[in-house]
């Protein structure tokens, strides 16, 4: 079962799939591919430099438990650092953080008495944590993808609860940023950009869209 099975290509997850099981059938809701309806999208364009800043007036206005996406695992690290020392209950889950810890961050995440309120996560977070105890995505860094903005997305909202995602735009995110903003506006479907990101950037570039 998957939110996404993105079809662009001969070497795409579907593709693949079909090469290696041909009597293999496809079932899907209609809500593939899909945001959900239960989850606000807030998109702000900050500055590189000043998106640690509006991260922490953002935690500072909520107490709901909140992931933090960033695209590498150093940074996941750095902004950690940053926040645990501005005051903020929070963790790192990256590679960089040993096993045990990482199941000790998810363990206390989101607990009511005296648990983690954040947790700075790569993409490794965005698949399979299977929890209803997210109530707000941060997308620090904008996901690389359209495959990884839905999988992003979708760690709040789960079982029909509502979420928020919130994610902040600097000036190279903005193209990405702006389809994924208009399909979620519109109700409509986004695997139009499914395509790499270099593919996207060439699309971009030629006015497509």
């Amino acid at each position: 079962m998957a939110a996404t099975m993105p079809r662009n290509g001969h070497r795409s997850p579907y593709a693949w799939i079909q090469r290696r099981f041909s009597s293999l059938e496809h079932a899907s809701t209609g809500l593939e591919h899909m945001g959900q309806i239960n989850v606000e999208h807030r998109f702000l364009n900050v500055q590189d430099e000043a998106k640690v800043s509006t991260l922490r007036h953002i935690l500072s206005a909520t107490s709901d438990p909140t992931l933090v996406f960033v695209n590498t695992a150093d940074k996941v690290m750095d902004v950690a650092s940053r926040l645990q020392a501005a005051g903020v209950n929070v963790a790192p889950l990256c590679r960089l953080v040993p096993p045990q810890e990482r199941l000790h961050c998810l363990e206390e995440f989101g607990k009511t008495d005296g648990g983690l309120d954040v947790v700075v996560c790569t993409d490794m977070a965005s698949r399979g944590l299977d929890t209803t105890l997210v109530k707000h995505v941060v997308q620090l860094d904008f996901a690389r993808s359209a495959v990884d903005f839905i999988h992003r997305s979708g760690r709040t909202g789960r079982q029909g609860r509502r979420g928020t995602v919130t994610s902040l735009v600097s000036e190279g995110e903005v193209a990405l940023a702006s389809a994924m903003e208009k399909a979620v506006n519109e109700g409509s479907r986004l695997d139009g950009s499914f395509s790499r990101k270099r593919s996207f950037r060439k699309r971009v570039r030629k006015g497509r869209m």
